[in-house]
C-alpha cells in the first residue's frame, strides 16, 4: 500500500561540538515534519522513534537541518520560545514570564495550556503597547 507523506518540510539532522557524544550517530539522518506544523523559532526537541533530540532549526547549505544540541529545561525553552526570532530584549520581563509560568506549572495548569496562554498573554501586551498614541508614549517615557 501506498504511503502518502503530502508536502512535509524536510530537516538533515546536524551535530557540532556541543552536540552530545551519544546524538552524534544521527547525523545526515532526515526527518519529515509534516505540512502545517510550525517549526520551533528557538531551541526546543523533537522525538523520532522514541529518541529525543534537543536543538534548533538552521539553514544549512543543501536546505533546513536541525542542529543537535545539549538538553535544555523544558521550561526555559518554552519562555524563550515566547517572543519569536530575536529572542527577548527585556531579560527583566523573561524572567517574568518565566517566574509566572512556574508558579500557574505548581498551581497544576498543564504545561501544553500554559505555553499557549503566555504567548496569548505576550501577543496581547505587544498589540496594547502598539495601539497607544505615539504621544502617550512619549509622554510616558519622559523623567518625572
Amino acid at each position: 500500500m501506498p504511503v502518502n507523506l503530502g508536502n512535509p518540510t524536510w530537516l538533515t539532522i546536524a551535530v557540532d561540538g556541543n552536540t552530545p557524544s551519544g546524538q552524534q550517530q544521527y547525523a545526515g539522518r532526515m526527518i519529515a515534519i509534516p505540512a502545517g506544523t510550525p517549526l520551533p523559532t528557538s531551541i526546543d526537541s523533537i522525538t523520532v522513534s522514541g529518541v529525543t533530540l534537543w536543538g534548533y532549526v538552521r539553514q544549512g547549505s543543501s536546505g533546513l537541518e536541525w542542529l543537535v544540541q545539549p538538553q535544555v529545561d523544558p521550561n526555559v525553552a518554552a519562555v524563550n520560545a515566547i517572543p519569536g526570532p530575536g529572542g527577548w530584549v527585556n531579560l527583566d520581563a523573561r524572567q517574568v514570564f518565566y517566574d509566572q509560568g512556574l508558579y500557574l506549572l505548581k498551581l497544576g495548569v498543564p504545561g501544553a495550556d500554559l505555553r499557549t496562554g503566555l504567548k496569548k498573554f505576550y501577543d496581547a501586551s505587544i498589540t496594547e503597547y502598539q495601539a497607544r498614541t505615539p504621544g502617550l508614549l512619549a509622554f510616558l517615557a519622559k523623567p518625572l
